[in-house]
């Protein structure tokens, strides 16, 4: 909380941060199927905190991520989609920014299919 005019309050961040990514997206489209393949990769550190100059790793926020999406129509009229998130681990505990949170949240991967017409 910080004191600004008039005798309010206000919520300001703490600290520097810099985030380093790249991000690739691919596409392939032909007349009955569609596939995009999406990647990122992801990488934030906290440079400066309320103690002064820190290098430490932004918790909870995953360096690798793709998504991956095939779509597929029969007969003109019936989309088959398969569609697949993975989600690399995401760190914490010492060295981040959230040292007292001894879990590592392991990595996850997600598909869904559907049919529609």
């Amino acid at each position: 909380m910080v004191n600004v005019s008039g005798g309010k309050q206000q919520n300001q961040n703490i600290g520097n941060f810099e985030i380093f990514g790249i991000q690739h997206n691919l596409n392939y489209v032909n007349k009955d199927f569609k596939a995009i393949f999406n990647y990122t990769y992801c990488s934030p550190r906290q440079t400066k905190s309320e103690t002064g100059i820190v290098n430490n790793t932004v918790a909870d926020i995953a360096e690798n991520q793709f998504n991956l999406i095939l779509n597929y129509l029969f007969f003109k009229h019936i989309n088959l989609n398969v569609r697949t998130n993975y989600v690399g681990t995401k760190k914490a505990g010492p060295n981040t920014t959230v040292p007292t949170n001894l879990e590592t949240f392991d990595p996850y991967m997600i598909s869904n299919l559907s049919l529609g017409l």
